[in-house]
Order: structure tokens, then sequence, then C-alpha cells
């Protein structure tokens, strides 16, 4: 008994641990630089290329799933770039 006892605090406190470094991350959003962008793991940057793609208005082909390889690529080369800045939005 005593051998499930520790068991089962160490997966409550793995559990916890996971759940409060996933919390703390930043949201992408099209202020993120594309440094930042690629600092986040590779399903994250697809969503929120796609969601941003939506939330900008005169973007091309809004929500489209290869806006997250564009952006990919375009950050590899340009890490300063914003998200934004990328889909047209300019700075502010």
């Amino acid at each position: 008994m005593p051998r499930f006892r520790r068991t089962a605090a160490a997966t409550a406190l793995a559990c916890i641990a996971m759940a409060g470094c996933s919390a703390g991350a930043e949201e992408i959003s099209a202020e993120t630089t594309c440094e930042e962008y690629l600092n986040h793991p590779g399903e994250e940057r697809q969503d929120a290329a796609v969601r941003i793609s939506s939330e900008i208005d005169g973007v091309s082909s809004p929500g489209n799933p290869m806006w997250g390889l564009s952006l990919d690529g375009a950050c590899g080369s340009n890490p300063a770039m914003t998200i934004g800045e990328y889909f047209g939005q300019g700075s502010e």
C-alpha cells in the first residue's frame, strides 16, 4: 500500500506541475514576434496562424490551413517581424 501512495502522490504532483507550466504560456497573437512564435509547439503555431488570418481584415484566404507552413517559413527568415505584420496589418 505505501508504494501505491508514493506513486499516486508523484503522479498528482506531475499533473499539477504540467498544468501550471501550460497555464502560464502566452497565447500567440498578432503582436507576437516571429521569434516568440517559433518557440511554440508546431500544432499551436498552426492553429494560431489559421485563427489570426481570420481575425485580420483583408487577408487573402482567411482560415486557410496553409498559413501555418507559410508563416513558419517567413518567420524563420525574419524573427523580428510580428505575426500581424506578416498578415499585412502593419506595425502600430
